[in-house]
Order: structure tokens, then C-alpha cells, then sequence
């Protein structure tokens, strides 16, 4: 029963529109596709999940990589969660290749057409850890959640 409930839970699937959202609003990234192991343990996750629901883009306090992620006691498990769900997102991002919904070219990743994607899909989480990502460099970002790709 336990084996069902986390097959079903985590998925490939599933997890597809994650992937196409998250790179959809990714900008300005070097070598992007080091991400990928990031976007299914954080958006999973049940404590920092909840910080990328609400994410402002602009305005007098816009939200930022470092504002957002500043407690270093959230990451206390997301090195065991991306080394767990490593396979998960290389079967999730071969869900969106098969697809056409995403390319691979080098060590980048792009997303081809979201014409073929199912905008009903769109991860808010995911779309949102994309922003926070934007413009920062991949060493930033691993240093910044205290993770090794």
C-alpha cells in the first residue's frame, strides 16, 4: 500500500508541468539544466513549497532568491530529498522531451512550444522558483540552499 501511495504520489508525469513551468520563467540562467535536480524537492516540499506561492516580481519589496530562502533550518533535509529524487526528475524531464514541450541543447534546457502544453498545467510553484532563479548563477543558487549538485 505504502509503495502505491508513493508511485502515485510522485510521479512523472506528474511532475512534467513542473519542469515546463519552472523553465518557461527561468531567464538569464547559464548551464540551466544543473537545475533540474532542485525543482521537484523544493516544490514538493511541504515547508518551502509554501514560500513560493506568493512571490512579488515587482514593486516596493520585490521577492528575491535570498529573502525568500534566508532560514537555513528549512534545508535540513533537501540534500536527502534531491538525492532521492534525482531519477524522478530525469524521468520527468524525459516526459517533457517525448513531448516536445522541451529541448536540450549542451547543458541548456529550453522550453520549445507551449502551444503543445496544456496552460491549465502550470505549476504556480514551479513558475515562481523560476523568478527567484532568474539572473543568479548556479553557484549561487546551490551555495544559497546549502546543497551539492
Amino acid at each position: 500500500m505504502i509503495d502505491a501511495v508513493h508511485t502515485y504520489y510522485y510521479n512523472p508525469f506528474k511532475f512534467g508541468s513542473h519542469i515546463v513551468s519552472f523553465y518557461n520563467s527561468l531567464e538569464e540562467v547559464e548551464q540551466n539544466l544543473l537545475l533540474l535536480p532542485l525543482i521537484i524537492p523544493i516544490c514538493s516540499h511541504p515547508e518551502l513549497s509554501k514560500k513560493l506561492n506568493i512571490v512579488i516580481s515587482s514593486g516596493r519589496s520585490p521577492s528575491t532568491f535570498f529573502t525568500k530562502f534566508d532560514n537555513p533550518k528549512e534545508f535540513y533535509d533537501l540534500q536527502e530529498r534531491i538525492d532521492a529524487l534525482k531519477c524522478l526528475s530525469t524521468q520527468s524531464l524525459s516526459y517533457c522531451i517525448v513531448n516536445d514541450w522541451v529541448t536540450v541543447d549542451k547543458s541548456s534546457l529550453r522550453v520549445i512550444d507551449t502551444e503543445n502544453y496544456d496552460k491549465t498545467h502550470i505549476n504556480k510553484q514551479a513558475k515562481n522558483l523560476g523568478r527567484l532563479f532568474s539572473g543568479l548563477s548556479i553557484n549561487e543558487i546551490y551555495k544559497g540552499l546549502r546543497v551539492s549538485p
